[in-house]
């Protein structure tokens, strides 16, 4: 009986430690990602327009599953708002007749189209590109970055500790990179000094993580650099920011 009542109690007291780190995974969210599965996009809403002297196709994404986490509900709202102020910079700027003369001043065409980039354990990212077209071109970035561990929608700032100085070391990284590009390659040009000298970074600048884990920033073209330059990026090497980045 002894050996039995031994055997039983010891079961009893191993099925409580294993139920007892059941617990403890779910309370800290380790055993149960919000995000655990591929995240299904579609087009949503759908601009168009078309005269004789402008077009437009606005073409935005919407996140059709999930809805219940925190974060597909942001990206969703927030793209929505954002097709709406890009109609709204599309009528603001649209070409018109001059007076006197019944002929354009120029034939605007504004195009937005988005992708997924990325869609892993880590991170679900998706990129909205928007090209504008009058006297000369223009392409702008927005992406949207999902935390897949957390569930949540994260800013640029809301991946470091709160009262680190991301923004100083990142844009100092940023410099360095400019000025060794401009060295090595003939015909790179970024704005370093002068009235267009790039400072810093934004708090919510445009960001995604490439394929090594490294943060990546992105600019506009002709935010710091001529639109020779394109679309410029900057990697960030995970040594740089280990001590302050948060997730």
């Amino acid at each position: 009986m002894g050996s039995v009542t031994g055997f039983y109690v010891k079961r009893c007291a191993a099925l409580a430690m294993l139920m007892a780190a059941i617990a403890g995974l779910c309370l800290t969210g380790a055993a149960m990602p919000a995000v655990s599965s591929k995240l299904k996009v579609t087009t949503c809403c759908c601009y168009r327009y078309r005269d004789k002297y402008n077009k437009a196709v606005i073409a935005m994404p919407e996140i059709v599953n999930m809805t219940d986490v925190e974060g597909v509900r942001t990206v969703n709202k927030a793209i929505k708002a954002y097709a709406k102020e890009l109609w709204e910079l599309f009528e603001e700027g649209m070409a018109e007749p001059e007076q006197g003369s019944g002929m354009p001043s120029g034939f605007r065409s504004f195009t937005a189209g988005w992708k997924v980039t990325a869609d892993n354990e880590a991170w679900f990212t998706l990129k909205i590109t928007t090209l504008q077209i009058a006297a000369s071109g223009q392409t702008f970035y927005k992406f949207y970055n999902i935390n897949k561990k957390s569930g949540e929608y994260v800013e640029l700032g809301g991946l470091f500790k709160p009262g680190s100085d991301y923004i100083g070391i990142i844009s100092e990284e940023i410099k360095r990179q400019m000025m060794e590009r401009m060295e090595a390659e003939e015909g790179a040009v970024y704005w370093i000094a002068g009235e267009k000298a790039f400072k810093e970074i934004g708090e919510d600048q445009n960001y995604y993580f490439d394929s090594q884990g490294r943060l990546v920033i992105v600019f506009d073209e002709h935010e710091v650099a001529p639109g020779s330059m394109g679309t410029p990026e900057f990697a960030i090497q995970k040594n740089l920011i280990k001590d302050i980045i948060a997730i």
